[in-house]
């Protein structure tokens, strides 16, 4: 059996997935099985993916209806035999060293083992790393403190799973959600371990794509994002995590209440959303902390009518 199962789900990926795979068969570590889950592409995806997996018999495809990410990322896990489950989004890139190093350090007494990631849009240089010094993380509140400070805890990329805590636990991504289905996922993960490393290098390229770029706003932005945000304060609650959320509360509210306002909403979807986000128990951590601006639209969202607010925020 391998040791690492990596699950890449490929959805119309034409022109990304052979650098995205090359990227993997180029690691320096090799005892790896790759899972392609082609989710009903109709660009040639699946034809790139068939070639590649001819020429090395560690690369597996599987073909199935469109049904999301979710749904094929839980195949993957399906099917998946190695010790360890890394996910890798098909549009990416992974540092040659990334399995070496994570590989490393999950054997070190450890549940999770993660790094940071860097964005990009051009291709990116490679430097080879001579040493790193990852760091322990001895408790759940520790774990979580390190996702949240490097920013890490929504994607479920970056990161080595221990596959026989997925299955004890039948974890596995919500197919109801096509947003946040990532960060509820690590955080059902995240309530079953106590011991994690975090390798403070960017050892995966996350590709900037004109998708990911959009500014458009889903119609059922709101009710996710704030779907998440109960997930997360009812986590820390639950795990008796010990992490102060006013520094960022007005920054969230903020960042939702701004994507609110400048959707393709109509202005009564806005003020349902609006009156949401109000109503969110993440109100109530907003006080004087945080981003001085982001204080002070958090508080002009509490107080202004949402009419006022609509036709000033375009």
């Amino acid at each position: 059996m391998p040791e690492i199962s990596i699950i890449v789900p490929v959805y119309n990926v034409v022109s990304y997935l052979e650098k995205c795979i090359a990227s993997i068969t180029s690691q320096t570590f090799t005892d790896w099985e790759l899972i392609l889950i082609d989710d009903g592409s109709t660009d040639g995806s699946a034809d790139i993916a068939g070639k590649l997996h001819d020429k090395d018999t560690r690369i597996k495809l599987f073909s199935k209806p469109n049904r999301g990410v979710s749904s094929a990322r839980n195949l993957g896990l399906d099917l998946a035999q190695g010790k360890y489950v890394m996910f890798v989004d098909s549009d990416d890139i992974c540092h040659p060293q990334l399995l070496e190093i994570l590989y490393t350090a999950a054997e070190s007494d450890t549940e999770l083992a993660m790094c940071n990631y860097s964005r990009f849009q051009t291709e990116p240089d490679f430097i080879k790393i001579e040493g790193c010094y990852p760091e322990k993380l001895k408790s759940r509140q520790e774990i979580y403190q390190s996702l949240i400070l490097n920013n890490i805890l929504h994607p479920p990329v970056a990161k080595l799973y221990l596959r026989n805590i997925i299955e004890r636990h039948g974890l596995r991504f919500p197919i109801e959600l096509q947003l946040g289905e990532d960060v509820l996922f690590n955080l059902s993960y995240l309530r079953n371990i106590s011991r994690g490393t975090y390798v403070n290098l960017p050892l995966y390229f996350y590709r900037d794509t004109p998708a990911s770029l959009s500014k458009k706003i889903r119609r059922d932005y709101t009710d996710i994002q704030l779907r998440i945000l109960t997930e997360k304060l009812n986590f820390i609650e639950s795990q008796n995590i010990k992490f102060d959320y006013t520094p960022y509360a007005a920054g969230i509210v903020t960042d939702i209440a701004l994507s609110i306002l400048r959707s393709d909403a109509s202005n009564d979807e806005k003020r349902e959303s609006l009156n949401q986000l109000r109503d969110h128990r993440i109100m109530d951590y907003c006080k004087l902390k945080g981003k001085f601006m982001h204080v002070i639209f958090a508080n002009l969202v509490r107080t202004l009518p949402s009419g006022i607010l609509i036709k000033g925020i375009k």
